[in-house]
C-alpha cells in the first residue's frame, strides 16, 4: 500500500469496564495527502476487524491521487471494536471480568472517547463509513452524552444493519427465527486450527469465506486470528480473536439499530447521507433493504456489483469506486454551496 500505516492503542474510560477498555486504531496517510483533504473513521462489521478495510483504503488512496480527481483526502483511521481483532487480544482480561459480551454502544463511546481526548484529531474534517454493525456504532458515536458527539461532514453507511422499530416488530417472528438461527451457525463454527495455513485452506472452501476477495481473505487470515501458543513463524496454533459468544450477542443486541434508524430519521434533509448495497440479496431482507431506503426521501443509493452483504471483504474495488463517487459528490456539493453563500 502507497501510504504510512501506524497502529495505536489508548487506554480509555469505560462505563462497563472500571479499569477501563483499550482501543486499537490503525492510521493510513497517503502518499499524495492533503493537509485539507477529509479524513475517513472506518467502522467493521461483526466478527471483523480494522485492517478489512485496507484494500478498499488502498483502491480509494490511488483514486485520490489522480490528477482527474476532484476530492481530496487527509487520511484515513479504521478502529476495532474491543472485542474484535486486535481490540480483542488487548482487552481479554478486561473481558472475562464483566461477564457479558460488550456490545455497539461501548464501540462507539469508545471511540468518542478517543476522538474528543487526543489533539491528533482536532480539527478534523472526518466523512465516517460503517458496514453493518460498524453503520449503527458510526450513527451511536454522533450522540451527546457525558462524551462529546463526533461531527461529521457526511455519512456513509454500508450494507447497514439498522433498522426502523416498526419494521422489526412487523416481522418480529421472522427476524427472531433468522437471529437465533444464525447464532446457532456461529455457536457451531470452528474456531481453532493448528495454524494459519491451514485456517487459510478451510476458509477458501467454505462460506461466508469462499466468496472473498484473495487479498482481503490474507487479511484476515492475519489479523482475525490469534496466536494461542509460541510461534515463531506463525505456523503455531491460532483461533478466532472474537469469541464465538461475543460475536453472536452482537445480532442478538437489536435496541441499537432501533436507536440508528431513529437518528437517520432526524437527520436534516440536506445532511451528506449515503447508502451502498452490494446487488445481491444474500443478508438482509428485502424489507428491509425497503425500510432503510425509506427512512429518508431522495436517498443516495449506490450498489456495487458481484457483491453481497459482506461488500468490504468481497469487492472492495467495487465498494471504493462508490465511495470515491460520493467523496466526489460531496466535494461538488460543499463547493456549490459556498459559491452560493458568496452570491
Amino acid at each position: 500500500m502507497s501510504c504510512h500505516m501506524t497502529t495505536a492503542t489508548w487506554l480509555l474510560p469505560s462505563r462497563r469496564v472500571e479499569a477501563g477498555l483499550r482501543l486499537a486504531a490503525k492510521r493510513y496517510i497517503p502518499e499524495y495527502g492533503h493537509t485539507d483533504g477529509v479524513t475517513l473513521l472506518f467502522f467493521h462489521c461483526a466478527g471483523s476487524h480494522k485492517e478489512v478495510w485496507e484494500p478498499t483504503i488502498e483502491y480509494l488512496f490511488s483514486a485520490a491521487s489522480s490528477k482527474l480527481s476532484a476530492f481530496s483526502m487527509r487520511e484515513a483511521w479504521s478502529f476495532d471494536m474491543q472485542n474484535h481483532g486486535e481490540g480483542a487480544v488487548l482487552n481479554d482480561a478486561a473481558l472475562e471480568t464483566i461477564g457479558s459480551s460488550l456490545t455497539v454502544e461501548d464501540w462507539a463511546e469508545g471511540v468518542k472517547r478517543l476522538l474528543s481526548s487526543e489533539d491528533i484529531f482536532a480539527g478534523l474534517k472526518f466523512v465516517g463509513v460503517g458496514h453493518s454493525l460498524g453503520a449503527t456504532a458510526l450513527l451511536l458515536s454522533t450522540i451527546a452524552d457525558d462524551v462529546p458527539a463526533i461531527k461529521y461532514e457526511g455519512i456513509v453507511l454500508v450494507e447497514s444493519s439498522l433498522l426502523p422499530r416498526e419494521v422489526y416488530e412487523a416481522h418480529r417472528e421472522e427476524r427472531d427465527g433468522l437471529l437465533q438461527d444464525l447464532c446457532a451457525v456461529i455457536s457451531r463454527r470452528r474456531d481453532a486450527w493448528n495454524s494459519r495455513t491451514e485456517a487459510l485452506t478451510s476458509f477458501e472452501k467454505r462460506h461466508p469465506w469462499l466468496t472473498w476477495d484473495a487479498c482481503v481473505l490474507q487479511i484476515f487470515v492475519h489479523h482475525g486470528l490469534r496466536d494461542i501458543g509460541p510461534s515463531s513463524d506463525g505456523e503455531g496454533e491460532v483461533v478466532l480473536c472474537c469469541r464465538r459468544e461475543q460475536e453472536s450477542s452482537t445480532y442478538l443486541h437489536t435496541q441499537p439499530h432501533f436507536v440508528a434508524a431513529e437518528i437517520v430519521r432526524n437527520l436534516p434533509p440536506s445532511y451528506p447521507l449515503y447508502f451502498v448495497v452490494g446487488d445481491r440479496l444474500d443478508f438482509v431482507p428485502e424489507h428491509v433493504r425497503d425500510a432503510l431506503m425509506n427512512t429518508k426521501q431522495d436517498v443516495s443509493v449506490h450498489k456495487v456489483v458481484n457483491a453481497g452483504h459482506f461488500v468490504v471483504q468481497e469487492n472492495p474495488r467495487g465498494l471504493a469506486l462508490a465511495l470515491a463517487q460520493i467523496l466526489t459528490r460531496m466535494h461538488i456539493l460543499t463547493r456549490n454551496s459556498r459559491l452560493g453563500s458568496r452570491l
